[in-house]
């Protein structure tokens, strides 16, 4: 930095006065006192303005043991608490080397070191007795001693050193004066003619040696380099004014170099050592002359050692060393789209790699891929900071890993998965599901009666009609029977091995698989088999509850009890891993899908979060959002609890979960049927229990819609205990400005106004919370609640659920319903019942639901905050990003929040968005430090995955956006940069 730069400037006072010669001593000069003064520079303009304080305590000394007039040694001194400073009985003649020394917290400025007086001051003057001094002159007020300094957080004491070195020289009078002494000037002293042509350009390279772009204490000048001036537009040398090429010059030993009498033209610098790295030709300098003829650049003064009457003064700059270590990795084919090098993704030839210096986004190499995808760039310092940068084509995307890496040397690991966009646009993928898969329930033993009935199938995206008959039948497709794998509930789909998962699931007179209460099956290409079973894997035949039938008249007595709390809830795939609820041990379980073992699951246990009694806090659901993983459940109510709702959000870095939503049951429901006599049978929720047929919440599902907002399933857990008929229910959730999602009310959520604000029972009696409902869950005349026992997405603003009797009464229905009116849209019927049939009608008689698509990812906004040090709205490689900053996507079309995340250690974030839609994404500055403020905004399109694009709005950094047209992880929009004074 600047401030840390050893100033080395010989300041020459020459004064012409008629005046008396004194003479003391053994010395027949002038007595000088040297007057200035150290000043807080509050608004950095390198003046000292009126109201800006004088500074205390700064340490001033003479080096080489300087001596006064009488020989005596200079003691050195402190300012004073008006920040000035005095030095008596000085000579003239004589070079005095004067070192400031910066406080703690604090930097000197680089300011102007010439004596010239501001206006309206008086800069050299006689003494007078007023000023206590021995001198005869008193030099004051010059623009060299008026000393500025700036706050600077984390400044060591000492580590900012101003020296000025100074001769003044008074020339004598042969006679006494006859007139009055001429007053001092107020302009510094015309310069002697100087008749060399040009510009000099001046600068000062020191070896950085961390890469943190300022001048430590322990990193000294760059000596010995080799420094070139080249013409900017075709890099050939530089011409001087004289028609000569400009010289080669060799930096000294405070690193200082020197280009003399330059002609108009703009330059850059080579730079070339082998102890150091080789930016290329950097910097643009600009020598140019006016009307006149009069070249750029200050005036030069004696000190500087230049020819020309202009200088350009360049600064000091950082030059980076070399090293034996290197930075490479691999582009590959990432054929799975899961952002792991996996042994049958192949390699990307000829892809270009850059690399960065740490600072002034300097480019410093660039390589390619070889026919592998492997590349590598030697010669670089180990543990020193770079940024990789990856020429992405326009035809591929990322698979999960950023194109702009922020790495140091030795890293050698580094991956970038691409995929081609045509494998992840429109009309593909989880957003876009060609058929889905649900489980139906089956009576009796799993090798009884009923063991050929179908308990998974799936139909295609086109089903309506009734599946049991035709038609509609030509749609759907049994998977599997209640022999292969007995009762399930959770289901999910792997597609890029074409495998639908179902996990094991306890209700009352339905029986567990072969392979009992703790299993997940896998069906792949009409293969049955089982993919796990936990009891195996932890050695333990209670690992989730163990088994509970008895299939006679006491199966009611014996298994209800167990009912949600026993075997598995809701089931998952997120990348190469199932994920999984144990309602046993109220805990999540991490699968591979790959050779699981006891070793490599793992599992989350989530902690009661607020249920009086830890007995009454029972989980269920489970799902990732974002990146983040979901889970939740009932307070049940049995042991005195409030029956209440939780929704969790798990916090992967301090490994805790925490409550995004809380809500009580007690909120108006609607009938379940109309009796013979038109009375009301009510659904109201009751704390769960085994003696009576009234609805008891399970939170069987959550699902998140294309908004953010939060599907809730509730299960009536009657429904699994008896053959009472079940009154499910689904809610809707809406993420507040606070970072919390508040639950629907009279039917609108989050500004959103849905199908049942104006509701009412079959009573005539509004429900639902607020008195309304914002999905229709109604089958009119009949049933005011028949959905949803689980939910998943069915294409934009859709999703598909499971429940009962679309058409006609005793049936398992299927229902699609619009995200953002909350109607119904079409219904399919998988089956019906009657007394003798296996499935179970109105009685919970479907399981969860999956979508089933072809591979490819969703498209992902990758997004990063950072620490801009230096202002520039780049994100150099030795800047940090900044952590733990909450960070909201926002619709653009209601201007709802979508999602809310904490970025990470490296200041990255992502957020989940749909294809060709506006979005906003936004921090709040109150979140920031006080103080803090933006970078600039670069409208250079070529820096769009490295710079700043935020914009101040009101109380909040916000940045607008269009989201692509593809699948995969995009990285240019969404960088905030942070500046600090």
């Amino acid at each position: 930095m600047r401030n840390k730069i050893l100033l080395n400037v010989i300041i020459l006072l020459l004064l012409v006065f008629n005046d008396r010669n004194f003479v003391k001593s053994d010395y027949n000069g002038f007595i000088i006192a040297l007057k200035g003064v150290c000043y807080l520079d509050l608004n950095q303009n390198k003046l000292f303005d009126d109201g800006e304080p004088g500074f205390a305590g700064v340490a001033i000394d003479l080096a080489n043991n300087s001596t006064d007039y009488t020989g005596a040694g200079i003691a050195p001194m402190v300012t004073k608490s008006d920040g000035v400073f005095v030095f008596d009985k000085l000579m003239e003649s004589t070079i005095y080397e004067i070192r400031f020394k910066n406080p703690a917290g604090y930097l000197f400025e680089d300011h102007e070191k010439v004596l010239s007086c501001p206006e309206g001051k008086v800069c050299v003057r006689d003494s007078v007795a007023a000023d206590h001094l021995v001198a005869d002159k008193v030099i004051e007020n010059t623009l060299a001693y008026n000393v500025p300094l700036i706050k600077a957080d984390g400044a060591i004491q000492g580590t900012s050193i101003q020296v000025i070195k100074i001769t003044v020289t008074f020339p004598h009078p042969t006679q006494p004066p006859t007139i009055a002494p001429t007053l001092p000037p107020t302009q510094p002293p015309t310069r002697p003619p100087v008749y060399e042509k040009g510009s000099a350009v001046v600068g000062n390279f020191y070896v950085d040696a961390n890469g943190d772009g300022s001048q430590n204490s322990n990193e000294g000048y760059a000596s010995g380099i080799a420094i070139t001036l080249l013409n900017n537009n075709d890099k050939t040398r530089a011409i001087d004014a004289y028609g000569k090429q400009v010289p080669t010059a060799t930096t000294d030993s405070l690193g200082k170099y020197i280009f003399d009498n330059l002609a108009p033209g703009v330059y850059c610098i080579w730079v070339e050592s082998k102890s150091m790295l080789n930016p290329g030709c950097v910097g643009q300098i600009v020598v140019s002359v006016d009307g006149n003829g009069v070249s750029s650049g200050e005036n030069s003064n004696a000190s500087d050692g230049v020819r020309a009457a202009k200088i350009i003064r360049l600064g000091t700059y950082g030059a980076f060393p070399s090293g034996d270590s290197s930075v490479s990795g691999v582009v590959f084919s990432d054929k799975n789209l899961n952002n792991v090098y996996d042994s049958s993704d192949v390699g990307i030839p000829y892809l270009k790699v850059k690399i960065f210096l740490p600072v002034y986004n300097l480019f410093y190499q660039m390589t390619s891929t070889d026919s592998g995808g492997k590349w590598s760039i030697n010669g670089l310092p180990s543990g020193f900071p770079f940024r990789v940068e990856y020429v992405l084509p326009d035809e591929f995307t990322s698979t999960g890993s950023t194109p702009v890496k922020f790495v140091v040397g030795g890293n050698n690991n580094l991956k970038l998965g691409l995929a081609y966009k045509n494998v992840t646009g429109d009309g593909s993928g989880l957003n876009f599901p060609r058929a889905f898969a649900t489980s139906c329930f089956v009576k009796g033993p799993y090798n009884g009666a009923n063991r050929a009935e179908p308990t998974l199938v799936s139909f295609t995206k086109d089903a309506i009609g009734k599946g049991y008959q035709s038609p509609g039948n030509s749609y759907m497709t049994k998977l599997a029977t209640h022999k292969d794998i007995g009762s399930v509930h959770g289901v999910a789909y792997d597609p890029f091995t074409d495998t639908i998962f179902a996990s094991a699931y306890h209700k009352t007179n339905s029986d567990f698989g072969p392979e009992g209460s703790c299993a997940i099956y896998k069906i792949n290409k009409g293969q049955i088999s089982t993919f796990v079973n936990l009891n195996n894997i932890f050695g333990n035949n209670n690992y989730c509850g163990g088994y509970h039938h008895t299939f006679d008249f006491r199966e009611i007595s014996v298994a209800s009890s167990y009912v949600g709390k026993v075997s598995f809830g809701q089931l998952m795939i997120v990348k190469r891993f199932i994920y999984v609820t144990n309602l046993a041990r109220n805990e999540i379980l991490q699968i591979p899908l790959n050779n699981p073992t006891k070793d490599n699951i793992v599992t989350f246990a989530v902690p009661n979060p607020g249920c009086l009694s830890d007995s009454d806090w029972h989980i269920f659901p489970v799902m990732e959002y974002q990146g983040q993983l979901f889970t939740g459940g009932v307070c049940s109510g049995e042991n005195g609890s409030k029956l209440s709702t939780y929704i969790l959000k798990y916090n992967d870095k301090k490994k805790v979960f925490s409550t995004v939503l809380f809500f009580t049951m007690n909120y108006a429901r609607g009938c379940r049927y109309l009796d013979t006599f038109a009375n009301c049978i009510s659904s109201q929720w009751v704390s769960w229990n085994t003696k009576s047929d009234n609805p008891q919440p399970m939170l069987s599902s959550i699902y998140f819609d294309d908004n953010g907002h939060i599907i809730l399933n509730f299960k009536d857990r009657s429904g699994d205990i008896s053959s009472t008929v079940s009154a499910p229910d689904m809610l809707v959730a809406c993420l507040g400005g606070d970072g919390l999602y508040y639950l629907e009310k009279g039917g609108v959520c989050g500004g959103v106004v849905g199908a049942g604000t104006k509701q009412k029972s079959l009573a005539g009696v509004p429900y639902g919370p607020g008195g309304g409902q914002f999905f229709d869950l109604r089958n009119p005349g009949l049933h005011d609640y028949t959905a949803s026992f689980g939910s998943t997405k069915a294409g934009p603003n859709m999703i598909v659920s499971t429940g009962f009797d679309y058409y006609d009464a005793f049936e398992g229905s299927i229902r699609w319903f619009n995200t953002s009116t909350g109607k119904t849209t079409k219904g399919y019927s998988l089956y019906i019942s009657n007394q003798r049939s296996a499935t179970f009608g109105k009685q919970n008689g479907l399981g969860d639901i999956t979508g089933i698509y072809d591979p490819t990812i969703s498209q992902f906004v990758v997004g990063r905050i950072w620490n801009d040090a230096n202002k520039n709205g780049i994100q150099d490689a030795n800047e940090n990003g900044i952590g733990g900053i909450s960070m909201f996507l926002i619709s653009a079309s209601n201007q709802n929040p979508i999602n809310q995340i904490v970025s990470d250690k490296n200041g990255y974030f992502y957020f989940s968005v749909q294809l060709n839609q506006n979005y906003h994404c936004a921090c709040k500055i109150s979140d920031l430090p006080t103080g803090s403020g933006l970078s600039p905004v670069l409208t250079d399109n070529s820096n769009a995955y490295i710079n700043s694009n935020a914009q101040k709005y009101q109380d909040i950094y916000i940045d607008s956006f269009k989201s692509e047209s593809y699948g995969g992880f995009y990285f240019n929009h969404c960088h905030f940069g942070i500046t600090y004074a």
